[in-house]
């Protein structure tokens, strides 16, 4: 019977547990919210390009096998491995969860904006450099993953090579997010109309933008930044389960940005693409959420 006691519970096991418990719980509360957002897409734009609406789903079924993913491997943690050492430590599926998902759909996030900069701009040049990041964060990802996938547990996946492949990863999504939240602010900017409606939208691009291009880039930055924390404590795990699920639902505030809650008619114009244009929305009549044409657009 001795044999078969686990080894007691050393003080500082929350360095370990506490990072993965609460990356699985923000992961979840971050899939209700691309929920929410994805549900209210569907109602709003029905009449969006059918390749719009195969990004806006996929990623949304790619991000809910994420989720389950996680699920499963807290479950196998904090349930059936409950006070196991060896449970806690063990990288499982995290390897392929984590770092390749989500620099999988950091990078078709990424390439959306960069084909948007190209409509915009009439230029290849910007939209080459973000796919460029793009690359370079993609491939920090996948080479993060193989190393998880190896090492097996995280206390062998901290080193010299990780911390390059993940300072690829990080760094390479946070210079490309601020390559690209700089870049559509400025041709954003560029566009010039005298009707009141189209300039609120272009406003509120550009806020949006700023606002979600600088929250990604911060991210990178800061799940970076504990990755390569003295000690080895898997801190990272926090932001590393947030990454994905923060480049989907920023993609999705902006495409829901365009929806004027009302039966209001689609703006034309020469500079902006018409996904990015107001469309007729009856479905949305009676909520509350009515922009005032005097002060400007509401919350978006």
């Amino acid at each position: 019977m001795a044999s078969n006691a686990l080894p007691p519970i050393p003080p500082d096991i929350a360095r370990t547990a506490g990072p993965l418990l609460i990356g699985y719980l923000i992961n979840w509360g971050l899939f209700g919210v691309l929920s929410t957002q994805v549900y209210f897409y569907y109602l709003a734009f029905p009449q969006d390009m059918r390749r719009t609406k195969v990004l806006v789903y996929g990623i949304y079924l790619f991000e809910m096998a994420q989720t389950i993913m996680l699920t499963q491997t807290g479950f196998a943690t904090f349930a059936t491995g409950f006070g196991d050492l060896n449970a806690i430590n063990h990288i499982g599926v995290i390897w392929f969860a984590v770092p390749i998902m989500d620099s999988l759909v950091a990078f078709v996030v990424q390439a959306f904006y960069a084909y948007r900069i190209a409509v915009l701009s009439r230029s290849m040049f910007m939209p080459a450099v973000i796919l460029l990041f793009g690359f370079l964060q993609l491939g920090g990802g996948l080479a993060t993953g193989y190393f998880g996938a190896k090492a097996i547990h995280f206390n062998d996946f901290l080193g010299k090579k990780t911390f390059i492949s993940t300072a690829l990863w990080n760094g390479g999504g946070a210079m490309c997010d601020i390559i690209i939240a700089s870049s559509m602010t400025y041709f954003l900017s560029k566009s010039k109309t005298d009707w009141k409606p189209t300039k609120n939208i272009i406003q509120r691009l550009i806020r949006l933008i700023i606002e979600t291009g600088t929250l990604t880039a911060a991210m990178a930055i800061v799940n970076l930044a504990l990755s390569v924390l003295p000690g080895g404590p898997t801190y990272f795990q926090t932001t590393s389960s947030m990454l994905g699920k923060m480049y989907s639902n920023t993609m999705m505030v902006v495409l829901n940005s365009r929806a004027r809650i009302g039966n209001v008619e689609a703006i034309s114009t020469g500079t902006l693409s018409s996904e990015y244009m107001t469309q007729r929305t009856p479905v949305f009549r009676n909520m509350a959420f009515r922009e005032d044409e005097e002060n400007g657009p509401g919350p978006p």
